[in-house]
């Protein structure tokens, strides 16, 4: 269930990040999910996507990374609860 995925750490801000999506739809939805936590443009995120296999925690990971965000530290995302 969902409440199970948020457990586990599979969702930030509300949009799932432990997939790797198959599909040109889901591919799609990956690069806005990575483009909006990751707060980088559409290119970027697709860039990103790409390099790291389309495994979309990595390239979430990178995207913070690149910003220089330190791993653990708070985000506050619009309209979503305080995440890790």
């Amino acid at each position: 269930s969902s409440a199970a995925f948020v457990r586990l750490g599979a969702v930030r801000g509300g949009r799932m990040v432990a997939l790797r999506p198959a599909s040109e739809k889901l591919r799609a939805r990956a690069v806005r999910n990575v483009a909006a936590l990751g707060d980088v443009g559409a290119a970027a995120a697709r860039r990103l996507l790409s390099a790291a296999g389309w495994d979309v925690a990595r390239a979430l990971a990178a995207a913070l990374g690149q910003r220089g965000e330190r791993r653990g530290s708070r985000k506050r995302l619009p309209g979503s609860e305080e995440i890790t």
